[in-house]
């Protein structure tokens, strides 16, 4: 399933989110992911930075987590896999973020 986020900006949840949550769970997802795209030049904690991608929280309480790929060109892998990777290994029982989905758009647009 596909949510618009603003005009060219999208979200596709992962498998776990369509299986396991309802729709009024994607529908906070939607406002968290928003705020954090939001905030994110304003306020927020770094969680991690790389040549590849940044990671932020939107602040220091905050569950969620969002993924920067600044760099496809160093990543090893797309999008797409890195997903799938975070998915398996939620699945396994590996304490990883829980997989929410993917947001697309350039960083302009974010």
């Amino acid at each position: 399933m596909r949510l618009e986020l603003r005009p060219q900006i999208d979200i596709e949840f992962t498998e776990i989110i369509e299986k396991e949550e309802s729709m009024e769970f994607k529908e906070r997802m939607l406002e968290v992911v928003n705020a954090c795209i939001e905030n994110m030049t304003h306020e927020h904690v770094s969680l991690g930075e790389g040549k590849a991608a940044e990671v932020y929280y939107r602040n220091a309480n905050s569950t969620a987590c969002i993924k920067f790929n600044i760099n496809n060109d160093i990543s090893p892998n797309s999008l797409e896999e890195e997903q799938d990777i975070m998915v398996k290994l939620y699945l396994a029982g590996i304490r990883v973020p829980k997989p929410i989905g993917l947001v697309r758009g350039t960083r302009e647009l974010l």
